[in-house]
């Protein structure tokens, strides 16, 4: 049986989990902003709007924090590839919504 040992006393970076938060949040308003609008038939009004401009304003501080978080020092990045590009891919798929709906 084999061990994982860890020899370093390295963290995740904070600003990597905030954007990791942030980006999973805006992405579940997505996802739920769409199945409203489904499941209204393309009537969600202001109810999907509401929960679209929530996500890509938790996408936009989202990705802001996530690329502030790469100047921390001796910490591990995971988190912060992991939140910015989330938050990075929600938020052009709003941008798109939006340039599709002009």
């Amino acid at each position: 049986m084999r061990h994982k040992y860890k020899f370093t006393d390295k963290h995740n970076t904070l600003g990597g989990k905030v954007a990791s938060l942030l980006g999973i949040l805006a992405a579940a308003l997505v996802i739920y902003g769409l199945y409203i609008s489904f499941k209204a038939k393309g009537n969600g009004g202001t109810t999907v709007g509401i929960f679209g401009t929530l996500a890509f304003l938790c996408s936009t501080v989202g990705l802001l924090i996530g690329l502030s978080s790469f100047k921390e020092e001796d910490k591990f990045y995971f988190l912060s590839w992991l939140g910015t590009i989330i938050c990075g891919i929600v938020w052009i798929s709003i941008c798109g919504m939006i340039a599709i709906g002009i």
